[in-house]
């Protein structure tokens, strides 16, 4: 039985492909209703880097061309959508954190909020920065009650990994809907089984001087890198109303 997708639905959505673009607003709707899945007016935030580097980026290798400017995020802002800085490298020294202040300084706004996947980078960041909303990283890897219940004592929001999607059993067991952001749309990470990318783009972020290469052994193949659309029609998300769109 499927259900319509209900209207309070939110959505956050990569600046990866919009840090050239001069109308970013433009360009982020059209990117994002092209996937049919929402209208503009549920987007409420976009997550990524910015130009300015951070030893504390993860998830993706760092490149100044991907991330959006401040101007790019001040733009968003008066549309009343926020900025998502993924500071989910898996290592946290009080140097890293110290070179990142100036960043997070810059960007501290209600509406704003930051992606974690080291506790003390995100136990830190509520101490001197608490009106950020904290989401914990699909790069935790969380995947039973247990954990997402543990998580959640320290974040506002968990992001679970994509492939608990396809869980349904489990989707319908989690008793904070309302705290968990699921993902709409995703590349690579849906289909794959390897470990070691996520930690392997920590190591290479803590250094913005690193060669950043793509050793990922499927880097060549293009239906491994396809988009995947999940039917936010289905049943399976009922209750859900919080999502993460890749482009």
């Amino acid at each position: 039985m499927k259900t319509e997708v209900r209207d309070n639905r939110q959505f956050t959505v990569s600046s990866r492909k919009l840090g050239d673009s001069w109308f970013i607003y433009s360009a982020l709707k059209t990117r994002f209703e092209q996937l049919n899945i929402g209208k503009i007016n549920q987007v409420v935030s976009v997550f990524g880097f910015t130009k300015t580097y951070s030893p504390l980026y993860g998830g993706r290798p760092f490149r100044r061309d991907n991330g959006l400017s401040m101007k790019q995020i001040k733009t968003l802002s008066k549309k009343n959508i926020g900025f998502s800085l993924t500071l989910s490298n898996h290592f946290f020294s009080e140097d890293a954190y110290r070179q990142t202040i100036p960043l997070l300084e810059a960007l501290y706004d209600k509406k704003n909020s930051i992606v974690c996947a080291n506790d003390d980078l995100a136990r830190q960041i509520r101490a001197d920065f608490p009106d950020f909303t904290l989401h914990a990283s699909v790069v935790k890897d969380l995947r039973n009650i247990s954990d997402i219940h543990q998580a959640l004592e320290l974040y506002d929001f968990v992001v679970l990994h994509p492939k608990l999607n396809d869980d349904v059993a489990f989707l319908q067991s989690i008793d904070c809907r309302d705290k968990i952001i699921l993902f709409a749309t995703i590349h690579c990470l849906y289909k794959c089984d390897e470990k070691d990318c996520f930690l392997n783009v920590s190591e290479v972020n803590r250094d913005e001087t690193a060669i950043r290469q793509n050793n990922c052994p499927h880097r060549h193949d293009p239906e491994f890198k396809k988009l995947t659309v999940f039917d936010l029609h289905d049943y399976r998300f009922d209750g859900y109303r919080y999502f993460k769109v890749v482009l």
